[in-house]
């Protein structure tokens, strides 16, 4: 839903890019989408958002700064893998609905140019 109301918005000049043959750019779209406000995010949540997960903490880190400009708050936890390393965990969240947290799976995804997914408590 918040990808479709996104994509329906009109362009501003400076968004919109046209091709030789006449066609809107999707990116310009896509590119809105990843300015997007972030849903807010409730104590009482179950719905999560997992950006990624990460064998180095620095890369974990430097992901969960670029969501930060997205007025997202990554919290990033640590687990162990089948052959005992640390693996580093990005997540948002949580969120109180389903529907929350695949607003913000779309503007993450957007954003990050990644593919999330949304777990549940």
């Amino acid at each position: 839903p918040a990808r479709v109301e996104a994509l329906n918005q009109p362009l501003s000049i400076k968004e919109a890019q046209v091709d030789q043959q006449g066609r809107l750019s999707v990116a310009s779209a896509e590119r809105r989408l990843a300015m997007s406000p972030a849903p807010a995010t409730s104590a009482d949540g179950r719905y999560w958002v997992q950006i990624a997960t990460y064998q180095l903490e620095h890369i974990a880190l430097e992901t969960q700064q670029k969501i930060r400009a997205q007025g997202f708050v990554g919290r990033i936890s640590t687990a162990k893998n089948k052959k005992g390393n640390t693996i580093y965990l990005l997540r948002v969240g949580p969120y109180k609905s389903q529907a929350d947290a695949n607003q913000a799976k779309a503007i993450v995804d957007a954003a990050l140019k990644t593919k999330s997914m949304v777990l549940k408590k």
